[in-house]
């Protein structure tokens, strides 16, 4: 929620093409995202390793 209203900020300060608001938040949230797994599945990967 933090970063669409961070995105909804920036839009509204900047004047943006929305367009291009929706790229940004696509493109963050999914490298966001794509980091969180990562680090998920680590954690369980060594988890089920030391078992």
């Amino acid at each position: 929620m933090a970063l669409l209203l961070a995105s909804a900020i920036l839009w509204i300060t900047t004047g943006m093409d929305i367009r291009d608001v929706a790229d940004a938040v696509q493109t963050g949230v999914g490298n966001i995202l794509g980091n969180v797994d990562r680090s998920f599945g680590a954690v369980f990967g060594e988890r089920s390793n030391m078992e």
